[in-house]
């Protein structure tokens, strides 16, 4: 969903902007004076009232200020399983509360082993929901694999989203070429060079892991390719030396032909 509205000439009171960034006015009004933000002040009388230019502010701050994200997505758009999990962390969050440290982490292994797997979650996880739901509410809790790119069909007939019928109408859709090509350079230029933790991978990324392995260039002989494009044209005997292939002037030879001399 793109951002149609004008946020260049917005100045949003400190006391709003600071509630929306999550500082004090304080601290806020100190990052002002440090030039960490773009302000005015106005003077009604003896008193200073600041603001804050909208557009010198945080990117999710804007988000929530205007109300107008790509991830402030209409919920009856979500798949299912989407919905599902922002519903698991909605639950998690408000059951976790205030805690941190060695308590949040005992409540987590808690939480695992009293509920059902697909329920279970981790210390980072809960974290990273934290800093999504203060920042955008329950749309930042709905996780954004399988989500707009236009013509998605979900993950099979019951997930398919209802605007796929007008989309395909209008002619939407994008061209297979053009998804190639997005599709393999994000292959090669984001997933090939993104550091994993996995076991295998070990906090390097695939391309680190391939070349650490890859020693030698392994090339099929041109005579051994020959051979899978080769057809049977007729047959051959068994030979003293076994079966010569006058063609590729090759000898072919095995034990077991000893006692096969003459088929």
């Amino acid at each position: 969903m793109e951002n149609t509205k004008d946020n260049t000439n917005i100045w949003i009171d400190i006391d709003k902007a600071s509630e929306i960034i999550g500082l004090s006015s304080q601290t806020l009004k100190r990052k002002c004076r440090k030039g960490e933000f773009v302000f005015k002040i106005v003077k009604k009388g003896k008193i200073a009232h600041y603001f804050v230019l909208l557009k010198s502010m945080p990117d999710f701050a804007q988000d929530k200020y205007l109300g107008d994200t790509a991830l402030d997505l209409k919920y009856s758009e979500v798949p299912s399983w989407a919905k599902l999990q922002a519903e698991k962390y909605v639950r998690i969050l408000d059951a976790s509360a205030g805690l941190k440290g060695k308590e949040l982490k005992e409540f987590i292994d808690n939480w695992n082993n009293n509920d059902e797997e697909e329920f279970t979650t981790s210390y980072p996880s809960v974290i990273k929901m934290r800093r999504r739901y203060f920042r955008y509410g329950v749309a930042g809790l709905i996780s954004k694999h399988g989500q707009h790119l236009v013509g998605y069909r979900g993950g099979n007939v019951v997930e398919r989203p209802e605007k796929l019928t007008k989309e395909i109408k209008d002619g939407k859709i994008m061209k297979f070429e053009d998804f190639k090509e997005i599709f393999d350079k994000t292959i090669t230029n984001i997933l090939n060079k993104k550091p994993s933790n996995g076991k295998n991978l070990n906090g390097k990324c695939p391309d680190d892991l391939f070349y650490e392995e890859y020693k030698e260039k392994i090339v099929t002989s041109k005579d051994a390719l020959k051979l899978f494009c080769s057809r049977t044209s007729k047959d051959y005997t068994i030979g003293r030396n076994g079966i010569k292939d006058g063609k590729l002037q090759t000898t072919y030879w095995a034990d077991w032909m000893i006692h096969k001399k003459g088929m």
